[in-house]
């Protein structure tokens, strides 16, 4: 049995109610690992290059983003979400 296969049976098997339940636990969860470890960026923003903020804030955004595209292909269920932290605006602008 494929690797993805077995992790979306267990997925569907674990959680009856997969896309009223799993798909927004999962997306609460990775959104606030993300916004975290944005804000510690921004915490830090005096003593990082502006640049150097900006590229790890859009590191951090395109992994949750490849996290959603591994999920949805997991499930095998499409899953329209896109992370584009406010935060990243900000730094821009400042």
């Amino acid at each position: 049995m494929k690797l993805m296969e077995l992790l979306r049976k267990l997925l569907l098997t674990v959680h009856f109610n997969l896309i009223g339940y799993t798909i927004p636990l999962f997306h609460d969860a990775i959104h606030q690992l993300a916004m975290h470890k944005i804000h510690r960026l921004y915490h830090h923003f005096d003593n990082l290059n502006k640049q150097s903020i900006l590229i790890q804030i859009h590191q951090i955004a395109s992994a949750v983003n490849t996290l959603y595209k591994l999920m949805s292909q997991i499930l095998n269920l499409p899953i329209y979400c896109k992370f584009q932290p406010k935060h990243y605006k900000h730094v821009k602008s400042r």
